[in-house]
């Protein structure tokens, strides 16, 4: 569904937002080097948390609500995704 907005969303490669629970039967590229979206921190690839931005209000989300729209998956350490997850659940529930 929203496979093109994925590949060309904020100048981003490819590559990093093939990991997308929504592309997951297009091939997975090489991905050399990712960090977090947070803090910059270097991630290791297999222990990376992505998370979805809904361009709707700005929050990050595990799975995007569906009358969202979505401005693709950003990769997060274990610290940062639980943080801005925590800050997601503090904002809705304003």
């Amino acid at each position: 569904m929203h496979t093109n907005l994925y590949k060309h969303v904020a100048g981003r490669k490819p590559a990093l937002l093939l990991r997308c629970k929504h592309l997951k039967n297009e091939k997975m590229k090489t991905i050399e080097i990712i960090k977090c979206e947070r803090c910059g921190e270097v991630l290791n690839p297999k222990k990376a948390k992505w998370l979805e931005l809904s361009n709707t209000d700005g929050n990050y989300y595990v799975q995007i609500p569906k009358d969202h729209i979505s401005q693709g998956c950003f990769s997060f350490g274990t610290t940062c995704a639980t943080n801005v997850i925590n800050e997601t659940i503090k904002n809705i529930s304003q």
